[in-house]
């Protein structure tokens, strides 16, 4: 007998369950964002949801459209820093903040998870998708079975600490880690799935160093305020997006013939994030950066042979030696409006008066040998391979260091990355660094290759460099999301245009034999 009733059509049947998701949203919205927007509370409820209702409509078709834009999709994560001092400069200029850098967020997990499934064959390919996309499925089962329901607001009034991270459980703070780093490597390396050419990639990498280069010469025109607007964090920040622009700059040098404008452009905003990450470093972040920078110009200068192009002024004598006597007077103006050589040499007695005394460093010393003899107490088989849980590094370390003498010693995270992947993961935390190793490994000998192309070695020591800085720095810090985001991203976007390189090229892009498809596997 046939049936009376027709079946839905099937573009009815999507519109409607559009429909049902965005009303579905909005009320969810309704509850969630007037406890981060306060001043939603003051209209009425029929009003923000029906706001909050265009805007997901809005966001959604505005999503799919960048989505299906390999450039626009690829430059939100590379651009993080940037977002993140908009935020600031925003609220100290108009008083509004937007939170672009959450937005950001927001995309690049959503953007991962539509990329990774659209795209799951190609990046199947790459051994560090699969290590960290098995990372987070584990960190799927720790959040729900295997983690720490310790969270600094609820249990640290009592203590004297406030909370961070917005009032979250120090796990999911852990968790996001874990998937971010997934996600924000996906997101870059997707658009390289879509190149045909070495010419496409050259524009593609010309265009993200104009981005670069615009953005930071905007910031150091507004410097008075903008000095003001660095993020939390701008320590470990600077000096990966330093790194990342001296590659991009390099690889520009080698394949393009840029005005003296352009060069001399870059050579101002280099100039200018040295003496940024030198002002705002710490101990960590000054060792580090200087440790790395020096392994890039061995490896660039010794083994690479790159020049970096400044400015070429032909048959003009005199002209080169003004130029660099207006710099010289400019630049002694800067350093006298802000003091420069007074922060300097008070830098220099900071850095090295710090290793006596009861000091940062001694803190957190201290903290580490009590963690240690806590780890070393519970250790046993079990916890040895899994750990903890999540976030229960987060929770030993807080009551280990309320029970010093002194809330100086009071901390909310071990300040060791290190040490709190190992304690809450136990081995399990191998996945996410052995594909970084392995990179790094391949990278070194790559560069020791005579016959390697040069641009392949470029991008081979900017991978050296930031994982260099990124693995000193996290010997007294913890991983941050915002630096998960930059770090993989960069990692993705040099790694994935060192590959295609190879492929463009018929190049072994190995310290062993193996091929192109071999390497990938």
């Amino acid at each position: 007998m046939e049936s009376r009733y027709k079946p839905m059509p099937t573009l009815f049947r999507n519109r409607l369950s559009l429909v049902i998701i965005f009303i579905a949203g909005a009320f969810l919205g309704l509850k969630l964002l007037p406890r981060y927007f306060y001043i939603l509370n003051i209209f009425d409820q029929s009003l923000v949801f029906s706001l909050v209702l265009i805007g997901a409509i809005v966001v959604w078709f505005m999503f799919f459209r960048t989505v299906e834009n390999p450039f626009l999709t690829s430059i939100i994560p590379l651009m993080m820093l940037f977002w993140m001092v908009l935020d600031q400069f925003m609220s100290a200029t108009v008083r509004v903040s937007v939170k672009p850098h959450m937005l950001a967020l927001g995309f690049i997990l959503a953007a991962g998870a539509v990329i990774l499934y659209r795209n799951f064959k190609y990046l199947w390919e790459f051994q560090i998708v699969r290590y960290l996309a098995i990372f987070a499925v584990i960190n799927v089962i720790y959040f729900f079975f295997h983690s720490s329901d310790f969270n600094v607001t609820e249990h640290g009034a009592a203590f004297g600490a406030s909370g961070s991270s917005y009032g979250q459980d120090a796990k999911f703070i852990v968790f996001l880690d874990s998937l971010i780093s997934l996600t924000a490597f996906c997101v870059p390396a997707v658009f390289f799935a879509r190149l045909t050419s070495k010419e496409q990639l050259d524009s593609y990498v010309n265009k993200i160093g104009i981005v670069f280069l615009i953005s930071f010469l905007a910031y150091f025109i507004f410097l008075p305020v903008t000095i003001k607007c660095l993020p939390t964090g701008k320590q470990i920040f600077l000096p990966l997006v330093f790194f990342f622009m001296l590659g991009l700059k390099v690889y520009i040098d080698n394949n393009f013939n840029k005005s003296n404008r352009f060069n001399f452009s870059y050579f101002i905003v280099f100039t200018g994030v040295a003496f940024l990450i030198l002002y705002t470093s710490n101990k960590a972040a000054l060792m580090g950066f200087l440790g790395s920078f020096a392994v890039f110009l061995i490896f660039s200068l010794f083994f690479i042979k790159n020049k970096v192009k400044i400015i070429s002024i032909k048959r003009q004598k005199y002209i080169v030696p003004a130029i660099v006597s207006v710099l010289f007077i400019i630049a002694f103006f800067i350093a006298a409006q802000f003091n420069i050589l007074d922060l300097a040499i008070e830098k220099y007695n900071r850095f090295f008066s710090s290793f006596s005394g009861i000091t940062s460093w001694y803190i957190r010393k201290s903290n580490w040998n009590y963690f240690f003899l806590e780890w070393q107490h519970h250790l046993d088989v079990l916890s040895t391979l899994f750990g903890f849980g999540l976030g229960a590094s987060r929770e030993a370390i807080f009551y280990i260091s309320a029970m010093q003498y002194s809330r100086i010693y009071l901390v909310q995270t071990i300040h060791n990355q290190y040490m709190e992947m190992f304690y809450d993961y136990g081995l399990v935390a191998l996945l996410f660094y052995i594909p970084i190793l392995r990179i790094a490994f391949r990278d070194f000998f790559i560069i020791l290759k005579k016959d390697a192309d040069r641009n392949i070695k470029t991008f081979c020591a900017v991978n050296l460099t930031m994982t260099a800085f990124f693995f000193v720095y996290h010997i007294a810090d913890g991983l941050r999301v915002q630096t998960a985001i930059m770090y993989f991203s960069f990692l993705a976007f040099n790694e994935m245009a060192k590959r295609f390189l190879c492929r463009d090229k018929a190049q072994e892009c190995s310290y062993t034999k193996m091929s192109y498809t071999d390497f990938n596997k």
